[in-house]
């Protein structure tokens, strides 16, 4: 077993940042920022935006559901620290369940 010196002494642990978990949590980052960008531009031209806003949002969402899968596999390894996949599978979770209402509701309109 590695122990790393820490800051105020050791940490007897070999578990690792997962590299999933941080992704998603980019991902879900990058995927919040474009949507709140779109609805911006969309309340710009009155909510007649092109439709190019909502194909990105659409391939938003499908990303988003994505980055929630691959969250939630890292959270069934058990070398890992939980902080980055919980937030990940959160971020993206919301994101998703968000857009995919915007699109239930624009559907039943």
């Amino acid at each position: 077993m590695k122990y790393k010196k820490k800051k105020g002494g050791y940490m007897f642990t070999d578990k690792k940042h997962s590299i999933e978990g941080i992704f998603a949590v980019i991902i879900g980052i990058i995927i919040l920022a474009t949507i709140i960008v779109l609805s911006y531009q969309s309340s710009l031209s009155g909510g007649n935006g092109p439709i190019l806003y909502g194909i990105i949002s659409f391939f938003a969402m499908i990303i988003s559901f994505g980055a929630f899968v691959v969250s939630v596999m890292s959270l069934r390894d058990k070398e890992v620290f939980r902080g980055f996949p919980i937030v990940g599978s959160i971020l993206n979770g919301l994101v998703f369940v968000t857009l995919f209402l915007i699109y239930i509701v624009g559907i039943s309109i």
